[in-house]
Protein backbone atom coordinates (compact mmCIF):
# COMPACT_ATOMS: atom_id res chain seq x y z
CA UNK A 1 0.00 0.00 0.00
CA UNK A 2 2.92 2.30 0.71
CA UNK A 3 4.07 1.77 -3.05
CA UNK A 4 1.12 2.97 -4.10
CA UNK A 5 1.10 5.87 -1.75
CA UNK A 6 4.62 6.62 -2.58
CA UNK A 7 3.95 5.88 -6.75
CA UNK A 8 0.79 8.53 -6.35
CA UNK A 9 2.17 11.21 -4.90
CA UNK A 10 5.44 11.13 -7.22
CA UNK A 11 2.84 11.57 -10.22
CA UNK A 12 1.30 14.37 -8.46
CA UNK A 13 4.85 16.33 -7.62
CA UNK A 14 5.16 15.86 -11.61
CA UNK A 15 1.51 17.20 -12.38
CA UNK A 16 2.39 20.04 -9.89
CA UNK A 17 5.71 21.30 -11.55
CA UNK A 18 4.49 21.11 -14.90
CA UNK A 19 1.49 22.89 -13.95
CA UNK A 20 1.34 26.93 -14.84
CA UNK A 21 -0.84 29.47 -13.17
CA UNK A 22 -2.14 29.36 -9.65
CA UNK A 23 -4.21 25.50 -10.50
CA UNK A 24 -1.31 24.12 -8.71
CA UNK A 25 -2.40 25.10 -5.23
CA UNK A 26 -5.85 22.61 -5.91
CA UNK A 27 -3.57 19.66 -5.50
CA UNK A 28 -3.29 20.90 -1.64
CA UNK A 29 -7.09 19.24 -0.84
CA UNK A 30 -5.21 15.58 -1.31
CA UNK A 31 -1.98 16.82 0.29
CA UNK A 32 -2.97 18.01 3.31
CA UNK A 33 -5.92 15.37 3.63
CA UNK A 34 -3.72 12.36 3.28
CA UNK A 35 -0.53 13.89 4.30
CA UNK A 36 1.81 13.95 1.65
CA UNK A 37 5.11 15.82 2.73
CA UNK A 38 6.62 15.67 -0.50
CA UNK A 39 3.45 16.85 -2.39
CA UNK A 40 3.46 19.89 0.27
CA UNK A 41 6.75 20.39 -0.24
CA UNK A 42 6.62 21.01 -4.05
CA UNK A 43 3.70 23.17 -3.61
CA UNK A 44 5.06 25.31 -0.94
CA UNK A 45 8.29 25.99 -3.53
CA UNK A 46 6.60 26.60 -6.71
CA UNK A 47 4.34 28.80 -4.82
CA UNK A 48 7.17 30.71 -3.34
CA UNK A 49 9.10 30.66 -6.16
CA UNK A 50 6.51 31.21 -9.05
CA UNK A 51 3.53 33.02 -7.78
CA UNK A 52 3.49 36.56 -7.18
CA UNK A 53 1.08 37.25 -3.93
CA UNK A 54 -1.70 38.70 -5.65
CA UNK A 55 -2.12 35.22 -7.40
CA UNK A 56 -1.67 33.34 -4.40
CA UNK A 57 -4.57 35.45 -2.80
CA UNK A 58 -6.53 35.09 -5.76
CA UNK A 59 -6.81 31.18 -5.63
CA UNK A 60 -10.43 29.63 -3.98
CA UNK A 61 -8.15 27.93 -0.85
CA UNK A 62 -7.09 31.44 0.04
CA UNK A 63 -10.45 32.71 0.18
CA UNK A 64 -11.59 29.57 1.85
CA UNK A 65 -9.42 29.56 4.15
CA UNK A 66 -8.70 25.79 3.63
CA UNK A 67 -4.89 26.02 3.86
CA UNK A 68 -3.40 24.46 6.80
CA UNK A 69 -2.03 27.44 9.11
CA UNK A 70 1.51 26.18 8.85
CA UNK A 71 1.79 25.51 5.23
CA UNK A 72 0.17 29.02 4.66
CA UNK A 73 3.20 30.60 6.83
CA UNK A 74 6.12 29.18 4.71
CA UNK A 75 4.41 29.92 1.72
CA UNK A 76 3.79 33.69 2.93
CA UNK A 77 7.16 34.00 5.04
CA UNK A 78 8.73 32.38 1.78
CA UNK A 79 7.34 34.85 -0.57
CA UNK A 80 8.05 38.10 1.91
CA UNK A 81 11.82 36.28 1.92
CA UNK A 82 12.02 36.47 -1.64
CA UNK A 83 10.82 39.90 -2.04
CA UNK A 84 12.95 41.09 0.69
CA UNK A 85 16.38 39.48 -1.33
CA UNK A 86 15.17 40.71 -4.47
CA UNK A 87 14.59 44.28 -3.14
CA UNK A 88 18.06 44.05 -1.27
CA UNK A 89 20.02 42.78 -4.09
CA UNK A 90 18.35 45.43 -6.20
CA UNK A 91 19.01 48.33 -4.43
CA UNK A 92 22.57 47.09 -2.79
CA UNK A 93 22.15 46.43 0.54
CA UNK A 94 23.85 43.46 2.18
CA UNK A 95 21.62 41.56 4.83
CA UNK A 96 23.51 41.48 8.23
CA UNK A 97 22.16 40.01 11.39
CA UNK A 98 22.48 43.39 13.43
CA UNK A 99 21.16 45.69 10.96
CA UNK A 100 17.84 46.27 9.25
CA UNK A 101 16.91 46.42 5.78
CA UNK A 102 18.08 50.49 5.60
CA UNK A 103 21.39 49.46 7.02
CA UNK A 104 20.30 51.16 10.78
CA UNK A 105 21.38 49.40 13.64
CA UNK A 106 19.11 47.66 15.41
Amino acid sequence: MDAIKKMCEDFLVKKVTSTSGNTFLNELRFAQTYKLDNLVKAIVDKAVHKLRLHDFKSHEMYKGDEIEQHIYKQIVEGMVEKYEMNWNVQYGIVAHPRVNAVNYPI
